[in-house]
């Protein structure tokens, strides 16, 4: 079952940052995942300029990529695979991306041809580490009780839960309800985090159903860099 674009989604003026890249190369230091993935493309080469060498992105549906730290403009762009990434004058890239922090997380999705990818960027400072992101996607208003502490979403919506210390085993209880949307309970179950790892929580709808599903993708401190 394919997940519904990214395009489709207003969240993205939330997370996104302003198409005013700049020019010059600075350091960055990123993580990617995917929501789906677009036809047979699970590896994404990113441009660092002509006749240089291009990052290799692997991409996963549960968790985030080892750090990938590069030197480059802010703008993002990337290919199916090393020789288009690094041409003169390389075609159509499969996905661009505008970082907005020197540290992010990139995540993917293919568009409804299936054949290239949208992306939004989440900046490190607005997800801390021993902290859940949740994000709604969805046209439900969500309603998260974490360890007792309520929080809703309403759609197009994004609010961080930190914990300083690890919780282990908190109840989780997450209803989805609005209008023409019957109250339902989408997960009921618990959930641990520790100060090095954080969770982002995405809900979005069901294409088939209308639903509101949910994604996790889990980061962890203190992987090797990857150049």
């Amino acid at each position: 079952m394919r997940t519904p674009p990214i395009h489709l989604f207003p969240l993205l003026a939330l997370l996104i940052t302003p198409l005013h890249a700049q020019k010059e190369e600075k350091s960055w230091s990123i993580r990617a995942a995917a929501l789906d993935i677009a036809e047979d493309h699970h590896t994404l080469w990113l441009r660092t300029g002509v006749g240089k060498d291009p990052v290799e992105i692997s991409l996963n549906t549960r968790i985030f990529s080892p750090t990938i730290e590069f030197k480059g403009a802010s703008t993002l762009t990337f290919y199916r695979n090393a020789i288009e990434a690094s041409a003169k004058e390389p075609p159509a890239p499969l996905a661009t991306t505008v970082l907005k922090s020197d540290h992010s997380l990139i995540i993917f999705s293919s568009v409804a041809d299936q054949k290239r990818y949208e992306s939004f960027t989440i900046a490190d400072s607005d997800f801390p580490f021993g902290s859940f992101r949740l994000v709604n996607f969805s046209q439900a208003t969500v309603r998260a009780e974490i360890a007792g502490k309520p929080t809703v979403l309403n759609p197009n919506a994004a609010e961080t839960i930190t914990f300083p210390f690890a919780q282990n085993a908190s109840p989780i209880r997450i209803l989805a309800f609005g209008e023409g949307i019957p109250a339902r309970v989408i997960r009921q179950t618990s959930w641990s985090i520790v100060p090095t790892q954080r969770e982002l929580v995405i809900f979005f709808p069901n294409p088939e159903t209308g639903l509101v599903r949910l994604r996790h993708f889990v980061d962890t401190k203190n992987e090797e860099p990857t150049q």
